[in-house]
């Protein structure tokens, strides 16, 4: 019989044992838990998956050549840039027409850019070309040293700068809108757009986790299920796929969709990326639907998409959203309905994901596809942005963006293009640029005391002289423009490309003889002076009644918008144009202000040399 002793040992080693082998099936499975989809929930399966859209689309938005971006901003560069547009109407039929005017203009920019030291110069000229020679049409300098920037316009040798930043005092100097200017400034700099969407992995984490959550408490275990399918790619290539998929009625789809929009309408993280683009659009002007994109114009659009969902959301027919996944990654994720489907597809090699939706409606396939690639190293980018929407397989319009940059030792080269094409008009921007990483700039040109005027620092009247100076350069310019670029095949182009309706580029010179122009002009000149009472400007607003095209009324800047007051009217003249409603509330402001003092003066069309602007400026304004 075996010593009491000798057994206790043997017990407490297969004790051991057993619980080592406890611990080694626990860690295995705990392992296929969290890296596999084994003993996962059919629910869990979907939710993973389906979140693989979010990770999918914060990558290729996060993807940056970081060895581009670099040299780029610590280094001096210099660059050659061209630009050139390629028009064509009424393509593939018998009419089809590349004979425009636009397509002979190119742009140049040869450029000096050192960011470490705030300073960058371009050169800018636009060339008319065709098939005999290159002909310069117009040009100008612009150069940022130090704390200023200025230009300089063709045949002049001066630059005309000002401080950055000191635009309120420029405003002040020439009588320009100061926002205006802000505008026109902002126009120097490149759109940044590398950070504007970028997401940080807590954001993504935190997003993944709020919007499944929306999904976890708004259905239940039995809408999900399982299946396996055989799908085909683009490239012809079939795979074998597990399907997860949850099926809703109409009305409980919709008001998940419903949840998660009244969600993103406050969600911060994405309102702050709104902000990111708010900042950098709405500087340069671009709006949507001739709205300033903001936090309050986003969550509007999507208040008034919950509205319409509202408006429909009655209906038992079935929906269902289904993620296929291939060797744990997610491939397709399709949301079938009665009259429509979405099927998401993602190309994990080439890093792009692509989103057609189909909607039918009374013997009609509407289709829309969106194309978003970027693959990216750090010496080199290759995006793609598409967009294409089509009607019974005929395509209706499209956008193609594509931008490619690569590295190679002391060389980067960009070619970028943007094809917009709309019912037979096809309009295509090619941009090419080759960037030098330098030691030091050859024959670097930089602002001093004999080629510089700092317009902000000069007084009124000697900077209403430069102003002068200028816009007479810049008119003579665009006149050598029009002439070579015709404005009728602008106006055609955007006409055809479906951007205008109506001209907005005069075709020809009005002629206006000498005595219609002297008679036109002193009408109005005589009211040129300062010192007037608001009686003198009654007066001279019921003369200019019927060529007063529009106005433009400037507040001062006050913190409290109570405090504001009238400094200035801009009236806009045109011969026989009347505008009822402006004068009516010109008059009105006039009466409010009826104790000021006004001083009057006025512009010059270039060809005509008829009066198109009167400035009418509150005495006291100027004096403060």
């Amino acid at each position: 019989m075996m010593p009491r002793k000798k057994r206790r040992l043997i017990i407490a080693l297969i004790i051991i044992f057993i619980i080592l082998i406890l611990i080694a099936i626990g860690g295995t499975i705990a392992y296929l838990y969290i890296n596999t989809d084994s003993f996962k929930s059919e629910q869990q399966l979907f939710e993973k998956y389906i979140a693989q859209n979010i990770t999918k689309m914060v990558e290729i938005i996060n993807s940056n050549p970081t060895e581009i971006e670099k040299s780029l901003n610590e280094n001096k560069l210099t660059s050659e840039l061209t630009a050139n547009v390629e028009y064509t109407s009424d393509v593939s039929t018998s009419a089809e027409n590349k004979n425009n005017t636009i397509n002979n203009a190119e742009i140049t920019v040869n450029r000096m850019q050192d960011n470490l030291a705030n300073y960058q110069y371009k050169d800018i000229t636009l060339n008319y070309k065709n098939e005999n020679n290159s002909q310069k049409v117009a040009r100008f300098e612009y150069i940022e040293d130090n704390n200023m920037q200025g230009i300089r316009l063709d045949y002049i040798k001066q630059f005309v700068s000002i401080q950055k930043g000191n635009t309120a005092k420029l405003a002040e100097n020439t009588d320009l809108n100061e926002e205006d200017i802000k505008k026109v400034l902002q126009y120097t700099s490149p759109i940044e757009i590398n950070n504007i969407l970028e997401f940080t992995q807590d954001e993504i984490e935190i997003l993944k986790q709020t919007y499944l959550g929306i999904i976890e408490q708004n259905t239940d275990k039995q809408s999900f299920g399982k299946e396996q399918k055989v799908i085909t790619l683009e490239n012809n290539t079939q795979i074998a796929t597990n399907g997860y998929y949850i099926t809703l009625t109409k009305e409980k789809y919709n008001n998940i969709i419903i949840k998660v929009l009244e969600k993103l309408s406050t969600d911060e993280i994405i309102l702050s990326k709104i902000d990111n683009i708010s900042t950098t659009l709405n500087n340069y002007g671009i709006n949507i639907g001739n709205k300033p994109i903001t936090r309050e114009s986003f969550s509007e659009y999507l208040n008034q998409t919950i509205n319409e969902i509202k408006s429909t959301n009655i209906g038992n027919e079935q929906v269902k959203v289904e993620v296929l996944e291939n060797e744990g990654k997610l491939v397709q994720t399709i949301v079938q309905a009665d009259k429509y489907e979405t099927i998401i597809t993602i190309d994990n090699t080439e890093n792009n994901i692509t989103i057609e939706k189909t909607q039918t409606a009374e013997n009609k396939v509407q289709k829309t596809i969106y194309e978003i690639k970027n693959k990216t190293t750090e010496n080199s980018q290759e995006i793609s942005l598409e967009f294409e929407t089509l009607d019974n397989g005929a395509k209706t319009q499209g956008i193609n963006l594509k931008f490619n940059q690569a590295k190679n030792d002391k060389i980067i080269t960009r070619n970028a293009s943007i094809t917009y094409d709309k019912i037979q008009n096809i309009a295509k921007l090619n941009i090419k640029e080759d960037i030098n990483i330098v030691d030091n700039f050859e024959d670097q040109i930089l602002l001093d005391n004999e080629n510089n005027i700092k317009i902000d620092e000069l007084d009124k009247n000697s900077a209403l002289i430069i102003k002068q100076s200028l816009e007479q350069n810049i008119n003579n310019q665009l006149q050598t423009v029009y002439e070579n670029i015709l404005p009728e095949d602008i106006n055609s182009a955007l006409k055809g490309l479906g951007f205008i309706k109506e001209n907005i580029l005069q075709e020809a010179p009005v002629e206006v003889s000498e005595t219609e122009r002297n008679r036109f002009n002193s009408n109005l000149s005589f009211f040129i002076g300062n010192n007037l009472t608001a009686e003198n400007i009654e007066d001279l607003l019921e003369v200019a009644k019927n060529n007063i095209k529009d106005a433009n009324i400037e507040l001062t800047q006050e913190e409290k918008e109570k405090d504001r007051k009238l400094s200035q009217i801009t009236l806009e003249i045109e011969r026989d144009s009347q505008n009822e409603e402006v004068l009516a509330e010109i008059s009105d402001i006039i009466e409010k202000n009826k104790n000021e003092k006004f001083n009057v003066t006025m512009s010059y069309d270039e060809n005509t040399k008829l009066i198109n602007r009167i400035f009418i400026k509150v005495e006291n304004d100027e004096e403060n």
